[in-house]
């Protein structure tokens, strides 16, 4: 297994990681694997084989996370661009799926992740219009908050600030 970092925005605007045992069975540039991607609901079940080390592992590539990581491979919060995607496969399940990953300024990798514009808990859906790129730090501050990038933004500065 393989320590994946996640970052999260923490209490008091501090930045926390936490560790995520995944085996990262191989690294691939955006370039390789967005051409892949499902473009819409007809595709939703695509399925594109990756050999690996000589063995054959089935990606389900239509996702509506994955398309809306290809809609916008980068966080519209605060602008982190994918540089990455990993083809890893989380403990105790069989299929392997695709992350896309983005550097801090640190050199961290930090994984991008699908929001809700809405949040499901509000009533919010899985369409493509309520979806949208952040990085597990701006999408941990968010949480279930209904609001603008714009107020995001705001909120996450405020947060830092008042931590100093």
């Amino acid at each position: 297994m393989t320590q994946v970092l996640y970052k999260f925005l923490g209490k008091g605007g501090q930045v926390k990681a936490r560790q995520i045992s995944y085996q990262v069975l191989g690294v691939f540039d955006v370039e390789d694997v967005l051409p892949y991607i499902a473009m819409d609901d007809t595709e939703q079940y695509k399925i594109v084989d990756y050999v690996i080390d000589g063995v054959t592992w089935r990606v389900k590539m239509g996702s509506e996370r994955i398309r809306c990581l290809q809609r916008s491979p980068r966080c519209l919060c605060c602008g982190m661009e994918g540089i990455q995607f990993q083809l890893e496969l989380p403990p105790r399940d069989k299929r392997p799926h695709f992350n896309l990953y983005g550097m801090d300024t640190e050199g961290d990798l930090v994984m991008l992740t699908k929001d809700h514009i809405i949040p499901r808990s509000r009533g919010g859906g899985n369409h493509p219009s309520n979806l949208q790129t952040l990085c597990c730090v701006c999408n941990e501050r968010k949480r279930d908050l209904v609001v603008t990038v714009d107020e995001l933004r705001n909120l996450i500065k405020d947060s830092v600030e008042n931590s100093i």
